[in-house]
């Protein structure tokens, strides 16, 4: 997609977040920094923002093994870590459990209609939320994948430590994929 198409599509899939329960009912919320063409969240960030919700962002540990959640306030200072990713600076951070987060929006390279999903590679978020995967049908925090629809495929094999998705955000629309039997 071209910068303008990624703009555009970007802009309507921040509209059918900020209208989706995910959002609405999450007062702590888990979002990401777009990095290279993924969907950029800046505005549901600033709406989060606008709206008294805390907005937590991913930061790859100095081992560079996990991730973290941390604070993100309004007009904070970022710096880019390992991988080239914006994050929040190292001072005065405030970071929080992931299962202490209400709603996650994670970034996707692929995913499926089951709630499978690609990503990086890396199995940054697959360890984050790895304690998902022994809560049964009420899991939580919820997980919103946020990909264009460009980036659908017929089907991801699941691994046994993958975590699936609960949602999946496209410029089409938001999907509960988890009324179509996600593995997990």
């Amino acid at each position: 997609m071209n910068p303008e198409m990624r703009a555009k599509a970007s802009a309507a899939i921040t509209r059918h977040l900020l209208e989706c329960a995910c959002f609405r009912n999450a007062d702590v919320i888990g979002a990401y920094l777009a990095f290279n063409n993924e969907v950029d969240l800046q505005a549901l960030i600033e709406r989060a923002h606008a709206d008294q919700k805390k907005v937590f962002v991913p930061v790859i540990t100095e081992d560079r093994r996990n991730m973290v959640f941390a604070r993100l306030r309004p007009g904070a200072h970022l710096q880019l870590n390992h991988f080239g990713i914006a994050e929040p600076e190292s001072r005065n951070r405030e970071f929080l459990e992931a299962r202490e987060l209400h709603s996650v929006f994670v970034p996707v390279v692929a995913f499926d209609s089951s709630g499978n999903r690609l990503g990086m590679g890396a199995g940054f978020y697959d360890r984050a939320f790895a304690f998902r995967r022994n809560q049964g049908a009420a899991r939580f925090p919820k997980l919103c994948g946020v990909a264009f629809d460009c980036q659908r495929v017929s089907k991801i094999e699941h691994k046994k430590w993958d975590v699936p998705l609960d949602l999946i955000a496209t410029e089409n629309g938001v999907d509960d994929v988890q009324r179509k039997g996600i593995e997990g």
